[in-house]
Parts: structure tokens; C-alpha cells; sequence
């Protein structure tokens, strides 16, 4: 993924949780939020969620990319009417999972939140 340059669209306005991303490529939009995957400057593989003014990143090293994926979650209220699923209920969230044999996929997450 990260072989080949990156395109304008290939870069978010989130920044990542410990500097600056390195590379970055966008790779879909799910439930209204635009997901890119990137790399920071330590090299660890990234997902970044974002919408609007909104957004957020998690990193993790490479292997445990490899072994685990990454796993990002968006909450009922974050998501906006038009973009929520049927199956999705007040107090649930998204979840979005991506490994490094997936694309961004994400499912209703029936555990229920308690909003602060």
C-alpha cells in the first residue's frame, strides 16, 4: 500500500497521537467517516478516522499489525443520521476493524455505552 506515492486525497487534516504522520493513503469512507491508513515516523502502521472537524488515530508496531490488526470505534452520536446503520441503536457504536488482509471493515457493536 504505502509503495507507491501518495495523492493529494491521501491526506487527512487528523494529526496522529505522536506526531506527525510520515505516509498516508486513504482508503475508504465508512458510516460517514473517512478512514485512512498511514505511517508514522517510528514506521508503526496507523488508522485514522475523520470527519468533518472531527477525527482521531491509533498506531501500533508493525507486528502487531501483523497479529492483531487495528481496531478504531465510532459511537452512536458520531455518526451522523443519514450514515447510520438500520441495525444500529441509541447507546451503541461501530466497530471498525482492519487487518492486513482486509480493507477497513466495521460492524454494529451491541455494547452498549454509557455517554459522559
Amino acid at each position: 500500500m504505502f509503495d507507491t506515492p501518495p495523492e493529494p486525497s491521501d491526506k487527512p487534516n487528523t494529526p496522529l497521537p505522536e506526531g506527525p504522520a510520515e505516509d498516508t493513503r486513504y482508503l475508504t469512507n465508512l458510516v460517514g467517516w473517512n478512514i485512512f491508513a498511514a505511517r508514522d515516523l517510528e514506521q508503526r502502521v496507523c488508522l485514522i478516522i475523520e470527519q468533518g472537524g472531527k477525527g482521531g488515530a491509533n498506531c501500533v508496531t508493525e507486528e502487531e499489525f501483523d497479529s492483531s490488526g487495528l481496531t478504531t470505534i465510532i459511537y452512536y452520536g458520531d455518526i451522523r443520521y443519514d450514515d447510520r446503520p438500520a441495525s444500529l441503536s441509541e447507546g451503541e457504536s461501530v466497530r471498525i476493524e482492519w487487518s492486513p488482509k482486509t480493507l477497513p471493515i466495521w460492524e454494529v457493536d451491541k455494547v452498549r455505552y454509557v455517554s459522559q
